[in-house]
């Protein structure tokens, strides 16, 4: 899957798949997140090349599997955002939801990528993920923009868990939402 996608401004980047070789500029991608200041993810500490190796490794395996879509963006062949859906696993009762998860980097945001991206990542995971009800996501509560863009998207707020990540000692609430993939 590559896909050309022209963001709002009109800035050209690539939709596409991960592959292996990507590697290194995946682990420079998480890695500047990580350190990004305003930036809510769960991740506390940078990521080693070891670590990064094992978890692409992992996603590669999966997308085979048809149990994980992930879609890389790429500016002037830069990884500068991924998206993913990751399905609950097969074995139980939860193989009807999927995770949702998105990071953008912070030069490539409020250019309109999200609201392009997430109904193409949509569909792949329909198509690829049978049996496929639910995708679920969770937004940190102060990240109203994020929780805009999902609702916008379809994303319907389903509740609110307290204290859901501790970052620099403080607590985040966090919004669940779900995308119905199937009337409800």
């Amino acid at each position: 899957m590559r896909k050309i996608i022209t963001a709002k401004d009109s800035t050209k980047v690539l939709l596409r798949e991960p592959k292996m070789s990507d590697l290194k500029q995946l682990l420079n991608y998480i890695n500047e997140a990580i350190a990004e200041p305003g930036i809510n993810i769960n991740l506390n500490k940078k990521v080693t090349l070891k670590e990064e190796r094992i978890w692409l490794k992992g996603v590669l395996k999966n997308i085979k599997k048809r149990q994980t879509v992930k879609l890389i963006i790429e500016h002037n062949g830069k990884i500068c955002g991924n998206l993913s859906i990751e399905r609950k696993p097969m074995n139980t009762r939860e193989s009807h939801r999927a995770v949702f998860g998105i990071i953008i980097s912070k030069a490539m945001r409020n250019k309109g990528l999200a609201q392009k991206t997430i109904p193409i990542l949509i569909k792949l995971a329909k198509k690829r993920m049978k049996g496929l009800e639910i995708i679920e996501l969770d937004a940190f509560k102060c990240n109203n923009r994020a929780i805009h863009v999902y609702e916008k998207m379809g994303f319907k707020k389903i509740t609110e868990l307290p204290d859901h990540i501790k970052k620099s000692g403080k607590y985040i609430p966090a919004v669940v939402m779900y995308y119905y993939l199937k009337k409800h």
